[in-house]
């Protein structure tokens, strides 16, 4: 491949690219952030509630951080 090639392959996907940027966008309804699986809770004791320390990592006083509740994210 030389070099006129290579720029006809990027001439070509630049062109493909641009065109679709022209095609009209579907817009979606994005689920709320409160309706998404990730976002949900286990139902556990925080460290807070039981009068303990953080129950993932027990050297230190609950925060409330809600992390041990979470799936991590």
């Amino acid at each position: 491949m030389n070099e006129q090639d290579l720029r006809a392959i990027v001439r070509e996907v630049v062109r493909r690219r641009l065109s679709e940027a022209d095609a009209p966008v579907v817009a979606r309804r994005a689920a709320p952030c409160a309706e998404h699986p990730s976002y949900a809770l286990f139902v556990i004791a925080r460290g807070d509630e039981t009068g303990g320390p953080c129950v993932i990592e027990p050297a230190v006083g609950c925060s409330h951080c809600e992390y041990c509740r979470s799936r991590g994210f």
